[in-house]
């Protein structure tokens, strides 16, 4: 074999091994970025932000939204974006199923159009965004313990090839952001629900602690508003002479 031929393979080898290596340390650094962002704050505003920055940086383009499930389970609302106007966030809502970034919610499967994705069937506009002449998406679900937590949208207005390591480095961050937003919320919910015990517990203490009822009703309600983080509370009780409902504590 020709010494000038090997010499050549040999440097294309070498040129793609740098390659390689140089896709795995920009993927191990976002990874360390993310992990930083994840472990230092429980903010999901702040997550959010850093996530947006990441994935415009992984796939080289200036756009991305973040859309979370709502409370209901049964819509998409957007609460980040990069690359536009900071307005429109909790403004754009979509049902699952609707649009692109409704179908990769409904499927759990990510999407990657490089060109012409307004003719795709799936396609739906919406005129808050100025979506009506974008080329490009990667949609990418994010998903925790088999319940959906939303979804992370990167877009451009010309074409755009999105390639596989782009795509396999999305996959990943959309898996840890989604665990991490997954934990978060259930912390959350485990916060309100020892707050309502503890609410419970006080009340049942002022009960038999020798408290006038005007007293435990005023606990009664200032304590549930506080843990249910209502503006207003009433305790009503029954005249039974008169038949009707009389306002007690408020």
């Amino acid at each position: 074999m020709d010494i000038n031929y090997q010499l050549e393979h040999a440097r294309v080898e070498i040129a793609h091994l740098k390659s390689r290596l140089a896709e795995r340390d920009f993927e191990v650094e976002v990874l360390r970025r993310l992990a930083q962002a994840i472990g230092s704050t429980f903010d999901t505003e702040h997550l959010l932000e850093v996530v947006a920055d990441l994935a415009v940086q992984v796939t080289k383009t200036d756009t991305c939204f973040i859309y979370l499930v709502d409370d209901d389970g049964e819509e998409l609302v957007l609460r980040a974006a990069k690359g536009s106007t900071r307005d429109i966030i909790g403004k754009i809502r979509m049902k699952i199923g609707e649009g692109i970034t409704g179908w990769v919610a409904k499927e759990r499967k990510h999407v990657a159009l490089g060109r012409e994705a307004f003719r795709d069937h799936r396609y739906k506009a919406f005129n808050e965004l100025k979506e009506d002449r974008f080329q490009s998406i990667l949609s990418v679900p994010l998903e925790a313990n088999d319940e959906l937590i939303g979804v992370i949208n990167i877009r451009t207005n010309p074409p755009h090839d999105y390639t596989d390591s782009q795509i396999h480095l999305m996959d990943r961050i959309a898996e840890q952001v989604a665990h991490a937003l997954y934990s978060s919320r259930l912390y959350r919910h485990m916060e309100t629900q020892v707050s309502h015990l503890s609410t419970l517990s006080e009340v049942s203490r002022s009960m038999t602690s020798g408290m006038y009822l005007d007293e435990i009703l005023s606990l009664i309600v200032a304590m549930t508003a506080e843990s249910m983080k209502f503006k207003i509370v009433t305790v009503m009780l029954l005249d039974e002479d008169k038949r009707e409902l009389v306002i007690m504590a408020t």
